[in-house]
This record gives C-alpha cells, sequence and structure tokens, in this order.
C-alpha cells in the first residue's frame, strides 16, 4: 500500500472511531434525559400481568447513527481501490515488513557475453550456444552463476567468467532488429530505427566500445563526401552515430543494399535525445 493510500485508510478508520464515539454519548445524554423525565414502577409482579396487558415505557428516537466502513467511504468519496486494513500490533510489523520486501519488483542489471560461449540449465547442465557481445538481463545471481533473460526471451544461467556486467548508463546497438537501445539508470529511455554499415562491405563491428567524445554542428568528411551534421558521437575509430538528413526512412533491410559506411546513421531527433543522455565514455554494445 501506497503511502498515500495508508494515510487515506487510516483517515476512513479515525472517521469511523470518531462517529461511534459522538454516537455513543448521543445515546447516553437521551437515556440520562428519558430516565429524569419518566417514571416507571420499581417493581412488577410480572404473575399479575395478563396475556393481553401490556406495559408501556414511553420511548424516544435517538437521532444519530451508525455507519458502516463502506457507507463512511461513499460520504468521504474514497474510492473503492483504496483498502482499509486494520491497524497491525507491534508482535506482527516484522512481518508486515518483510513481506513488502519480498513483493518488491527485482533489480534488473544488464550485461553481456565477452566470448562465443553457451549458457546452462539452472542444475549447470549445457543448454545451448551463444555468441559474443548478447545482452543479458541479469536479475538473479550465486557465487558462481548469473542468471537472466536473453534477447530471445530463453531464460538461462551462466557462468560468471562468461558475463560483463554494463553500467548502468548506456547505448545498444542491436544490427539484426536495426535499432538502437538508450539506457539511463538501467531504464529503456528510447528505441529507435536506424541504418548501419552496408552489409559485407562496410559492416558496423561488434563490440564493446565507449564513447570518444561528442560533437554538435560539424562536418563528415571521407573519400568523395563531406557532409554537414548537428550531431556527431563517435566510438569506434572514425565510426560513430550521426543524424542523416539524406535518409528518407531507417531500420528493416535497408543495411542490406543501401547502408551507411560504418556509422549508425539516426533520424534527427534521435540522435538529438541520445546525445543529451550521454558522455565520454558511456559505454556502447554492438551485437547482431
Amino acid at each position: 500500500m501506497k503511502t498515500k493510500d495508508k494515510i487515506i485508510a487510516f483517515a476512513v478508520l479515525i472517521a469511523a472511531v470518531i462517529n461511534t464515539y459522538e454516537c455513543a454519548k448521543k445515546i447516553k445524554r437521551d437515556i440520562d434525559n428519558w430516565a429524569e423525565t419518566t417514571t416507571i414502577a420499581k417493581n412488577i409482579n410480572v404473575e399479575n400481568i395478563k396475556d393481553n396487558n401490556q406495559i408501556n415505557i414511553p420511548t424516544r428516537r435517538i437521532d444519530c447513527e451508525l455507519i458502516s466502513m463502506k457507507e463512511m467511504r461513499e460520504r468521504l468519496g474514497i474510492p473503492e481501490e483504496v483498502k482499509v486494513q486494520e491497524i497491525e500490533s507491534e508482535t506482527n510489523k516484522e512481518e508486515i515488513t518483510q513481506e513488502v520486501k519480498e513483493k518488491e519488483p527485482l533489480i534488473i542489471r544488464y550485461g553481456y557475453v565477452k566470448n562465443d560461449t553457451n549458457y546452462n540449465h539452472i542444475d549447470g547442465t549445457y543448454y545451448a550456444d551463444i555468441e559474443a557481445y548478447q545482452k543479458v538481463a541479469i536479475d538473479w545471481e550465486t557465487d558462481t552463476f548469473y542468471g537472466g533473460m536473453l534477447e530471445n526471451n530463453v531464460y538461462a544461467f551462466f557462468n560468471k567468467e562468461d558475463i560483463e556486467l554494463i553500467p548502468d548508463t548506456f547505448v545498444e546497438v542491436d544490427i539484426s532488429s536495426q535499432t538502437v537501445n538508450l539506457y539511463k539508470n538501467n531504464e529503456l529511455i528510447m528505441t529507435t530505427s536506424v541504418t548501419t554499415g552496408f552489409e559485407n562491405k562496410y559492416d558496423t563491428r561488434l563490440g564493446y566500445f565507449y564513447i570518444y567524445y561528442k560533437q554538435a554542428d560539424t562536418y563528415l568528411i571521407g573519400p568523395g563526401y563531406k557532409l554537414h551534421v548537428d550531431y556527431w558521437v563517435p566510438f569506434d575509430g572514425g565510426i560513430g552515430f550521426h543524424d542523416a538528413y539524406w535518409r528518407y526512412d531507417f531500420g528493416g533491410d535497408i543495411y542490406k543494399t543501401n547502408g551507411s559506411h560504418g556509422c549508425v546513421n539516426m533520424q534527427n531527433d534521435a540522435a538529438k535525445t541520445l546525445f543529451e543522455n550521454v558522455e565520454a565514455n558511456t559505454r556502447v554494445l554492438v551485437h547482431k
């Protein structure tokens, strides 16, 4: 239960207690008043009362009501999804705290496979082969193993020496899907379609790199071309991320027939977002 919900629940409980207390005081006052103004025979012989006779005792309406938690919720305008829970005793506070901790989401850390290797079942036995630089979303570990989800949605276990952990801010280039994923504090903040190096001619190299620097409003110069770009972020020699105003489309199979000279071509808005969220030494993972 969130803090806000706890405060609302506590307010409902207090309101219900006050309502009951005020009602009880009203009943007591009415009974006292009724006792002072009404005379009733102190001794009644039950045997002398005939079947058809009744003892007429004055009655008086009590002007208060006891209402349920549901009615109280409706009067205060509290939505149904806010659950009112009993205030727990000191003895089971630890149990509640532990239960809440157990329900907290697992912290995901990312890593990548350092070399061509294999991944395993939970008992450590062989499962399948995997190529280097594949990303792993790790949420479990022992002294010798990491457990995590692969890109193909297979959950697997790896020897720790086969995995390198990635800092919580990094850029992922997926050649197969022609996408760039930008992570900050281990959260995905951008996914965008890109065009990478011309396949089998200027392939964007697979690997684990870092950004050298970033530069705005500059020119890319190569054999037979000089192109202006708004954002330039190199990470592998002369290879880097940049906007590409000369392209109309990105993603898909474009890189197989009209790819770049190795750089990662991006739409201008996406290049701007990446530029604003990375710094020198931000890590870059390129994989198929």
